[in-house]
């Protein structure tokens, strides 16, 4: 069950489209959907007569006995509610499917809808409405063909014409943009303003990267991007390849890096030295069997964790360190650049004198023209003044990545690794754009919109959601290594047996919390999945279901396929996107699709229809032309 009418989530969504090697784990995705036994329309008559066979009634989970089966809701948007059998549309198409109608179906339940809200800047930072202030998120969803930020303005669910603010933060105008954090997300942004204007925009001409958003960047004038971090250049969520790639793009691409301060250089050097100390620390307490009041296999973990750490931080400030020796090209010609600027954290986002009435953006309220920042600086370690520090029994991970359950390392009177504290001084520097890039929060299932907002003060809905134990302040549904408890106070207010519930897990970033790559949460899914097979041929469940390979009647009643008939000719003759000729540089789109539910093999047509699309339309073809509106 996926809210987009299109799979692959962030892959599709997320991922830039200069990097489309990362890309390539849809190619996976899609062998895996063609293996299994019921992913195409004829399988699903074929599991009705298994299912008629055994009696009608079946388990719905994976690892029961015969061939696996996979099929794919799009378009649906799960909701935490009551079953009803008049759904609502959300978000101008998806169809609504309240929880209740997937515990009548199934009896194991993943929840993976990952986290997909943006952390904010807070109410402490002023001028957040002026235009140029935009989130990473927004930003990325739009250069990315995310159809949330594509639905036209005025339709069901779309945006109004000043909801763009990535617009204005590519104004003709704009010369230097401000990224606030420094994770992998705001080196992407960075990246992406920067190429738009060099020769390799004819690269990303070749990308999924939709045409109309390369021709807005095209027009761009930005010069020069500026990474904030509040920490310190040892402390950054990059990752070494991302750096890496960056540090190659002066020889390439004439986008120099601005070479660290002399300062900066020797903070991030001590701060490598002083988790050298504590990697050194937790090693020979390990040898030495002291291991305070941690259990030996958790000191084991975090102990091999800083040893980890260690290796990344130290080849990360050594890329940043020799990347700032480089020698840099003459100035001939006309060159672009990026910056690292630690230890500063805004205070103040403030306009421009020369836009401050407004004239020109799009909302009337003037443009960013400075941003105040408060200074900071590393909070000074007992042990900095010695190497011999005396060995710490409680070895912290330097990142504080969150970890399944929630469970977090044992905290020492010692200063977190890289903690900062503010100076009390500030300073304020120009700038014409501010993109905030601070990471990503999950949500609770949402609740339904059926009954606007008289639906929200809903108490049955509100049970509903709290059904599934939320953390709001990790943004994770709380959990054990995956495995999901159901809230039993919530149970009982609704009058449910927890023995004829289903089993629930989740995986994930919203599971673990906003960290990590493609990679950490494929490791994620193989730990939940492995742990829900081994629970279910171990055990036998009473809950008895419906066939299996049927949906909940309200997908069924929705299925965009029944509702143009079976012939492939009319469902391509449905599904095809308009503009599909790009005579006019329009974006393509779909209409007819609300409030139906778009399978697997919708979406292949619509995947055809893409690569047609972009095979036709760039000099040479280009890899998919992305359809980005479903009205």
């Amino acid at each position: 069950y996926e809210a987009l009418p299109t799979p692959f989530g962030l892959v599709r969504a997320g991922v830039a489209p200069d990097h489309p090697d990362v890309k390539n784990v849809t190619h996976r995705f899609t062998e895996v959907v063609r293996s299994a036994s019921a992913s195409a329309l004829g399988s699903r008559h074929h599991g009705a007569e298994q299912a008629r066979e055994r009696g009608g009634e079946g388990a719905a989970s994976a690892g029961t006995g015969g061939a696996g089966t996979f099929r794919f809701f799009g378009n649906v948007r799960v909701v935490a509610g009551p079953s009803s059998r008049n759904p609502a549309q959300t978000g101008g198409t998806a169809l609504e499917l309240p929880l209740q109608e997937l515990l009548r179906h199934y009896t194991h339940i993943i929840l993976a809808y990952g986290s997909a809200r943006a952390r904010t800047l807070g109410t402490r930072v002023g001028g957040q409405e002026l235009g140029g202030v935009c989130s990473a998120l927004d930003f990325v969803n739009w250069y990315n063909g995310h159809p949330d930020a594509h639905t036209p303005a005025g339709s069901e669910g779309g945006r109004s014409a000043a909801a763009n603010p990535w617009l204005d933060v590519i104004r003709p105008d704009a010369r230097h943009v401000s990224v606030i954090g420094a994770g992998n997300v705001a080196l992407d942004v960075a990246r992406i303003l920067l190429r738009a204007r060099t020769p390799t925009s004819t690269f990303l001409a070749g990308t999924d990267i939709p045409s109309p958003v390369l021709s807005r960047l095209a027009d761009t004038r930005v010069e020069h991007v500026s990474i904030v971090a509040r920490r310190g250049v040892a402390q950054v969520a990059f990752t070494n390849k991302e750096v890496r790639e960056m540090l190659t793009l002066g020889e390439s691409e004439g986008i120099d890096f601005v070479p660290l301060s002399k300062e900066s250089g020797e903070l991030a050097l001590d701060d490598v030295a002083r988790l050298k100390q504590l990697s050194d620390s937790a090693t020979r307490s390990l040898k030495a069997g002291e291991f305070g009041s941690m259990e030996k296999e958790t000191f084991t973990k975090h102990a091999s964790e800083l040893a980890g750490e260690l290796r990344i931080r130290k080849r990360l400030v050594d890329l940043l360190i020799k990347g700032s020796k480089a020698p840099k090209p003459d100035a001939a010609g006309h060159r672009k650049s990026w910056s690292l600027e630690p230890f500063r954290a805004p205070e103040a986002i403030l306009p421009s004198t020369s836009s401050a009435s407004g004239e020109g953006s799009t909302h009337g309220r003037g443009y960013v023209g400075q941003i105040r920042w408060s200074v900071t600086e590393p909070v000074p370690s007992s042990s900095n003044s010695s190497a011999d520090a005396s060995p710490s029994p409680a070895p912290t991970s330097p990142l504080q990545t969150p970890t399944w359950g929630g469970g977090s390392p044992p905290q020492t009177t010692e200063p977190q690794w890289g903690s900062v504290r503010p100076t009390g001084n500030t300073t304020t520097t120009d700038t014409d754009s501010v993109v905030y890039s601070l990471g990503y929060v999950g949500a609770p299932l949402p609740l339904p919109s059926s009954s606007s907002e008289a639906s929200k003060q809903n108490t049955s809905s509100q049970t509903w959601q709290n059904i599934i134990p939320f953390d709001h302040r990790r943004g994770v549904i709380k959990n054990e290594k995956g495995t999901v408890e159901w809230d039993s106070e919530a149970i009982a207010q609704l009058g449910l047996n927890e023995n004829e519930l289903p089993h629930v897990y989740t995986t994930g970033w919203i599971g673990r919390g906003p960290v990590g790559v493609i990679a950490t949460t494929m490791y994620d899914a193989y730990d939940t999945v492995d742990l829900m097979l081994s629970r279910a041929s171990s055990a036998k469940t009473s809950k008895k279901v419906p066939d299996p390979t049927a949906p909940p009647a309200l997908i069924q009643d929705a299925l965009f396929a029944e509702r143009i008939g079976q012939s492939p000719s009319e469902r391509r003759a449905a599904l095809k996107p308009s503009n599909i000729s790009r005579a006019t540089g329009a974006e393509l789109g779909i209409g007819g699709l609300a409030g139906s539910v778009v399978e697997w093999e919708d979406w292949e047509i619509v995947d055809e229809f893409e690569r047609e699309a972009g095979a036709v339309h760039v000099p040479g073809g280009k890899e998919r032309e992305k359809v980005l509106t479903f009205t």
